[in-house]
């Protein structure tokens, strides 16, 4: 009589860890359910699932000791531990794949800003220059006026003097024209080096969208893998505790 009823304490006790062990389960998908793979957008989201992935490894971690902490106390310890740790295991990768993906959203964001920071920079860079380059030559014309002003003779500039100063003139203007002409021409191809550009990071954010999707793949399969083997722990333990039953039961 007494060894049946330790036997049932036994039995209730290890299927009260087992639901223990299962309970945090549900934490994990429901952080893949709210995070599926692909889905995260934006800033906003990314930094959501980051959080929430980074909280729910924290969660994991101390249901994981807190299950083997309760195993030392439980029959078939090793077994209870082994199952823990399969279980917690499976959680953190399921977690880890939001983490990654949420960290890879991010760098990619930042990437994106960046890449159109650049962008708009070059757009404005030849309007900027044509700009200077017409300050400049104002500057030098206005400095050259006041030369000549303060060499010219009382009696006032001689014919050659003049044309000369004319032709000066008509050179200067022919050269702040050519500036803008080349300015111009700057401004009219930046926004085809943009688009270029812009097309590049395109295509660089794709493959770091496909290098991410074939890394969650990955982490699925990792956690399928874990999940067989976790079944198959709990199969090994079902056989043992049957074989145990029935050589009880034969003692009997």
């Amino acid at each position: 009589m007494r060894g049946r009823l330790v036997r049932s304490a036994r039995w209730f006790a290890l299927a009260c860890l087992q639901a223990a062990l299962a309970a945090p389960t549900a934490h994990a998908a429901e952080l893949a359910e709210r995070f599926p793979a692909g889905s995260i957008a934006d800033r906003t989201q990314a930094e959501a699932a980051q959080r929430a992935a980074e909280d729910e490894i924290k969660r994991i971690k101390t249901e994981e000791q807190r299950a083997l902490a309760a195993c030392s106390e439980k029959f078939l310890v090793n077994a209870c531990r082994e199952d823990a740790r399969i279980k917690a295991e499976t959680q953190r990768r399921a977690a880890r794949r939001v983490e990654v993906e949420a960290k890879d959203a991010i760098r990619r964001i930042d990437a994106d800003e960046a890449a159109a920071r650049k962008a708009k920079a070059a757009s404005e860079q030849p309007a900027r220059d044509a700009q200077r380059a017409r300050e400049e030559e104002a500057a030098r014309a206005k400095h050259e006026a006041r030369k000549v002003e303060g060499e010219r003779a009382p009696s006032g500039p001689t014919p050659a003097e003049s044309d000369a100063k004319r032709r000066a003139q008509e050179e200067k203007a022919a050269q702040v024209r050519s500036r803008e002409a080349e300015a111009r021409a700057r401004a009219a191809e930046a926004p085809d080096k943009a688009r270029a550009y812009a097309d590049k990071q395109a295509e660089a954010q794709a493959r770091q969208a496909e290098q991410a999707r074939k890394k969650a793949e990955a982490e699925r399969k990792r956690a399928e893998r874990a999940a067989r083997r976790e079944k198959e722990a709990e199969e090994r333990e079902a056989l043992i505790q049957r074989a145990e039953k029935a050589r009880e039961a034969q003692r009997q």
